[in-house]
C-alpha cells in the first residue's frame, strides 16, 4: 500500500513505513506491533502527518509518535463486524475513514459516526473514500456510490449492467 505525500512517496511494508523523497533518499518509520501487516490505506498531506487505515482502527503519526484510535472505541453501537478499508485527510484537515459498515469523521478532536440509521438509508459494505479536486467527498459502497452533501450521505445508484450494455 502506498500514496503520495507532498513531494514524497510513503509505502507500508510489513513492519515499517518507507518514505522516499524526490532525491530517492529513503527513511523508515517503524510501525507499532499491533498493526504489522494489516495496513489497508494511507493518507497524508505531508510526511510529518500520516494517517493509516488498518484492520481494527486508524493510526496517526506526528511528531515522531503514533496514536491509534480503535474501531471498538469509535463505533459503540451496531458494531457487528467492522474493519477499516480506506482513509482520507481532506483539504479542510478532517479525517474520514471508510469502515466495512460505517463511515467515521474525525474533526475538532472528536469522531462522528455515519451508518445505517445514522446518515445511511441502508447497510452498505464500504470500500474506499475519496475527495474530488472540488472538495467533494465520495465513498465507494457495495451497491451505490455515496456522496456527502449538506452534512449527510446521499446514495447515487451505480448504473445497472443492462443500462451500460443496452
Amino acid at each position: 500500500v502506498g500514496t503520495k505525500c507532498g513531494d514524497a512517496l510513503v509505502l507500508a511494508m510489513n513492519d515499517q513505513l518507507t518514505v522516499i523523497d524526490v532525491d530517492f533518499q529513503a527513511r523508515y518509520i517503524p510501525l507499532p506491533e499491533e498493526f504489522y501487516y494489516s495496513i489497508e490505506d494511507i493518507s497524508c498531506k505531508n510526511t510529518g502527518d500520516i494517517w493509516l487505515a488498518h484492520f481494527e482502527g486508524v493510526s496517526h503519526y506526528a511528531d515522531g509518535a503514533w496514536e491509534t484510535y480503535w474501531i471498538k472505541d469509535i463505533v459503540t453501537e451496531n458494531l457487528e463486524f467492522d474493519s477499516v478499508e480506506g482513509i482520507l485527510v481532506d483539504e479542510r484537515g478532517s479525517i474520514w475513514a471508510a469502515l466495512s459498515n460505517h463511515i467515521v469523521k474525525y474533526s475538532d478532536g472528536s469522531w462522528m459516526v455515519f451508518g445505517e440509521g445514522q446518515g445511511f438509508s441502508e447497510k452498505y459494505f464500504l470500500e474506499d473514500i475519496i475527495e474530488t479536486s472540488q472538495g467533494e467527498i465520495y465513498a465507494a459502497a457495495s451497491m451505490d456510490l455515496l456522496h456527502y452533501e449538506n452534512n449527510q450521505w446521499v446514495a447515487i445508484p451505480y448504473p445497472s449492467f443492462e443500462t451500460i450494455v443496452g
